[in-house]
This record gives C-alpha cells, structure tokens and sequence, in this order.
C-alpha cells in the first residue's frame, strides 16, 4: 500500500534546544545527508506512488538543502508539501519569502502562549517573537494551511486554553496537543516535566470545552489513548479529535512506535485502532490511566444523550 505521507528527516540540527525533544545531542551529532541523497530519496517515493511530502528534522529550516528538496518535491508532483518546524527563522520574511512559494501546509511546535515559558522550553532567549512573528507571515500568506502542534509537560499543560485562543486568534486550521514521549532530553528532564495523563486530562477537557464554545473543529489530541478520557467527557464526543484513531493506515508504523498495549487494552472496543501508551510510560508509570471500554458503554452514551435530547 502506498503511503499518505513521505515522512523524510532532512537534518538532525536543530536551532533551538527544547527541553522535551526526542532527538538527543547524540543524535544531533548524526552525520547529514548529502544533497544527491535528499534528492534520491524523494523521487523514489514519488515513483513508489507516496501522496504527500512531510519534511522534518532536526530543524529543515537551517538545512543548506531545503529549498532544493522543496523544488525537486514540487517539480515531482506530490499533492501537497508540508514542512514541520519550529517556525523560528520562518520569522525573517526575506527567508520566509524565498520558501513559502514551495510549501503548502505549515506544522509548527508551539508550546506557550507566555514568551517566558515558551523561551524556557525552547531553551532560546527571544524564541517566542521569533515564533510569533512567523506564525503571522503564514496567516498574512494566502492559500497556506496552518497546524499547531504542541507537546505538553508539566510547564504547558495548565496553559492549553490560552495556547488555543491564541492560536484560534491566528487561524491556525488544527491546534494538536500532544502526550510527550520520555526519550530524549524529555527522559533527562523527567523529573521537571512529566505530568500524567490524570494531570492532564481535566485541563485537556477545558480545551474542547472552549472549542466548542468557539465553534472551533480543529482541536486534536495525540498520543491519548481514548481510553484515558473516560468519565471525563463522552468517548461520541471526543473521538473524533484522538489523533491516534485518524492516522493514515501507510503511516501507522511511523506514529505507533515506541507504544505498546497492555493487559486492559485486551478486548477493548478500540483496540484495532488506538496505538496504546508509550512503553516508556508504562514502565514507570503502569496502566492505571488506562480501561477497557465494551461497545455497550458506547451506545449507552448514545442512549443517553437521546433521553437528553428528549
């Protein structure tokens, strides 16, 4: 089956140092690629019939070779061209101006709408007027698609109505909240950051909760297995914004990685489709955020919100 999305790390050097990043210095250190191999790696894909082009990094932004890959990626064809990014150098319009031609959907990791939080997670003085200032290049710049996505530690998560209003304010098309993986710098500053999904889950509701009254249909919530907002808000209700449960089938190597399921996961109506809990948090944490959810407690809620209705 051919993939949705060419999911293509172009670099692994990043200027910023956030404090949650998977990819360790070790990793940073990796040696790049060379431009003849970028290139390659792209029109094979599109011969093997991928869709879309994703690049990632590291921090494509700084790579010397971006602007090639996103000509080469135009040139060949592929439906859309997204770009995933901390939007920083996105901020100096010149820079701004030479890509933005070539990419049609932005994906920015955002963590704050406080410039001091967001600089202590980006671990750069000014990251956040960097950051802001980009996000409005690509809101002034028509036919572009903005989508946030914001990993979520014990710095973040209290903040998660006032990142959406914010983000809402600049039309950004999806605002993804995400359950951050313990690798990385995350594992180091674990004592500092972690919060669980117990911790999270009522602010998390809070969000939709002002969604909703904003009419807003973008809000998304990955790596939350459905599961953990059980007797929160109803399963109906919230499924649609599980990231998890929407992801393209070509990718679902790619976004699964790491997870496991457990015991409890074990004849869950969702099994199929949720992803499971990172390993990593399962073995510091156990399954206790975690339940099985039956069918019937489904159309019991359906059942329920009918009788309201009534």
């Amino acid at each position: 089956m051919p993939k949705e999305y060419f999911i293509f790390k172009i670099n692994n050097k990043c200027n910023s140092l956030c404090n949650f990043c998977a990819d360790s210095l070790k990793v940073r250190a990796h040696k790049e690629l060379e431009p003849a191999e970028i290139i390659s790696a792209i029109e094979k894909e599109k011969r093997d019939g991928t869709k879309r082009l994703l690049i990632t990094g590291g921090e494509p932004t700084i790579s010397p070779h971006l602007i090639a890959a996103l000509k080469r990626g135009r040139e060949l064809g592929f439906e859309t061209i997204n770009i995933t990014t901390n939007a920083r150098r996105l901020g100096d319009k010149e820079y701004f101006d030479k890509v933005n031609g070539y990419i049609d959907v932005y994906i920015v990791s955002f963590f704050s709408a406080n410039p001091l939080v967001f600089d202590k997670i980006s671990g750069v003085k000014g990251a956040f007027a960097e950051a802001s200032r980009a996000l409005l290049n690509i809101a002034k710049s028509e036919g572009k698609t903005l989508c946030i996505n914001c990993v979520l530690s014990r710095l973040n998560y209290r903040e998660m109505e006032s990142i959406l209003a914010y983000l809402y304010s600049l039309n950004a098309k999806s605002v993804q909240f995400s359950f951050a993986n313990i690798v990385g710098f995350f594992r180091e500053n674990f004592e500092e950051l972690f919060a669980d999904y117990h911790e999270i889950i009522p602010y998390a509701v809070s969000a939709v909760k002002l969604a909703n009254y904003l009419g807003y249909k973008g809000l998304n919530f990955e790596n939350f297995p459905i599961c953990t907002f059980s007797g929160h808000i109803p399963l109906k209700e919230i499924m649609p914004m599980i990231s998890d449960l929407h992801h393209p089938e070509g990718n679902k190597e790619y976004y699964s990685s790491g997870k496991v399921h457990t015991k409890k996961c074990e004849g869950c109506f969702f099994l199929n489709r949720c992803e499971g809990i990172y390993e990593e948090y399962y073995r510091r944490k156990g399954d206790n955020a975690l339940r099985t959810i039956k069918e019937e407690d489904l159309e019991g809620q359906k059942e329920e919100s009918e009788s309201e209705k009534d």
